[in-house]
């Protein structure tokens, strides 16, 4: 439901509190799943596939693919928000035991690219730019930009323009 001002002073809440309210209840409802991509691929492929399908097969099809994982909701549906949850991305680097990159995918979902280094965010950042001007459409285009997220953030965050990455840090 997108809210107004006039919803507000009817409820009688502030921005804050409304804001607060609706982190605690997006979470709750739309919960988050976060999976590697490979496991995306052979759900979708599950999904899609008429019949049999092997799972486990179309697993070790993809074993060699880049280690790359998607974050969205459980509905897979506007859940890019997810990155906004609180400490999900500290869960994230703690889980992968790595810095990474988030890389807009959508509204839908963010992907997750683990990183020693940021010497690859040319690349991604064309990469981005490619998939969102032929592949994605307009009204769920996230961003164009790249975010790199080192593990140093605890509860609030500052963003700055590094090189060509925005950084997420203390």
């Amino acid at each position: 439901m997108l809210v107004h001002n006039a919803h507000m002073k009817l409820w009688d809440v502030t921005v804050d509190e409304l804001l607060e309210a609706a982190k605690k209840n997006t979470l709750q409802l739309m919960g988050c799943d976060f999976k590697s991509i490979k496991e995306v691929i052979c759900e979708i492929m599950k999904e899609e596939v008429q019949g049999d399908f092997d799972y486990d097969m179309c697993m070790a099809g993809l074993e060699d693919s880049v280690p790359m994982y998607v974050l969205s909701n459980r509905y897979r549906v506007e859940g890019a928000a997810c990155m906004l949850y609180p400490k999900i991305l500290l869960d994230i680097c703690e889980i992968l035991k790595n810095s990474f990159y988030i890389i807009p995918s959508s509204i839908h979902e963010v992907l997750i690219l683990p990183s020693d280094n940021t010497s690859e965010s040319r690349e991604i950042l064309a990469m981005i730019k490619e998939i969102n001007d032929t592949q994605v459409s307009a009204e769920e285009i996230l961003s164009y930009s790249l975010y790199y997220y080192d593990g140093s953030i605890i509860d609030c965050c500052k963003i700055f323009m590094s090189i060509n990455i925005l950084r997420i840090i203390n």
